[in-house]
């Protein structure tokens, strides 16, 4: 698919969340990620392209914390929405057991889990996740690729394939002209891998991540959001949605930056998966190279694979067998 038809077909979803709904939106981005980030402003976009009403924004912190008070109260014809991403299994456990509370807790409600990839270090704790999850009549799972959809369709009835949520911010209209040849955005956290990257000669001072976009004002203002979140009083008194809307104010300005940050070069070489889709969202040649468990050949393979200047250079099998 082009850019294009990748934004467009995101109006699919509108089948399970018609245009006009009223949505609680819970996990929506705390954290210093600008890809988790994007994911957010893509589904900001599209509901308020699709006259989606958010009643209420909801982060991870609390939620554990407002079910045993008794004191989360979600109308019966609101549905829940769950953002999406790529922490979908047992490599980061808050925002999987978030899902699996507002499961349990909310058996009549309709729940819609926005496009995520599905990873499991642990087979049987995917089997017992999804005995949770099979139970719930009314959940809706969206996922990014085709193994993910074979992992999962066997459990749930309800399970879709759809490209990433960032997609709805196309087109991003560079605003300057580059000034360097090649960014390599490379991951530095538990999805990284270690590959030689011979194409050309890695230019160290040209090698980010996320993290380098994170002053220590933003590690501040971060741990502030992250404070402020945890905090019952905030939650209690604050008008809705309030504190989502100041967080989203400052995520625009380091989505921004991200922006900037990209515009100085002629191609991305990335590991990161928005790094990926940032770049083709602003038009721009990039190469990708696959994270630890196959979450980048997968998304390629299964939507990007078409898009003008997008290139996968490795995948997990060159890691697997590189060497053998």
């Amino acid at each position: 698919m082009n850019n294009i038809e990748l934004k467009d077909q995101l109006n699919r979803i509108n089948k399970v969340i018609p245009k006009g709904s009223r949505v609680y939106y819970f996990d929506y981005p705390v954290y210093g990620n600008v890809g988790d980030m994007l994911i957010w402003k893509g589904t900001e976009q599209f509901l308020k392209n699709s006259k989606i009403r958010v009643i209420k924004r909801i982060s991870y912190h609390l939620v554990e914390y407002l079910i045993k008070k008794s004191e989360l109260h979600i109308p019966r014809d609101t549905i829940i929405l769950c953002q999406g991403g790529g922490n979908f299994g047992d490599l980061y456990m808050e925002h999987q057991n978030l899902r699996k509370l507002l499961v349990k807790n909310f058996p009549e409600h309709k729940i819609v889990i926005l496009p995520q990839t599905i990873y499991y270090n642990d087979l049987k704790g995917m089997v017992k996740d999804f005995e949770i999850f099979s139970k719930h009549k009314n959940l809706h799972l969206y996922v990014r690729d085709q193994i993910s959809y074979k992992q999962v369709s066997p459990y749930l009835k309800n399970v879709y394939l759809s490209q990433d949520m960032a997609h709805a911010m196309y087109p991003i209209i560079e605003n300057k002209k580059t000034k360097y040849s090649t960014l390599y955005f490379f991951r530095k956290d538990i999805e990284k891998v270690e590959v030689d990257y011979n194409d050309d000669q890695i230019d160290y001072s040209h090698m980010f991540d996320w993290d380098n976009l994170l002053s220590n004002l933003d590690n501040k203002i971060i741990d502030i959001f992250n404070n402020l979140h945890n905090s019952y009083k905030v939650h209690k008194y604050f008008p809705a949605n309030l504190l989502s809307k100041l967080w989203y104010y400052y995520t625009g300005f380091k989505i921004r930056q991200a922006i900037n940050l990209f515009s100085n070069y002629d191609e991305i070489v990335t590991s990161r998966l928005h790094g990926h889709i940032l770049a083709c969202l602003m038009d721009k040649k990039n190469k990708v190279l696959d994270n630890s468990y196959g979450k980048n050949s997968g998304y390629f393979n299964c939507w990007t694979n078409k898009v003008k200047g997008a290139k996968l250079i490795y995948d997990r099998k060159d890691y697997s067998t590189k060497g053998q």
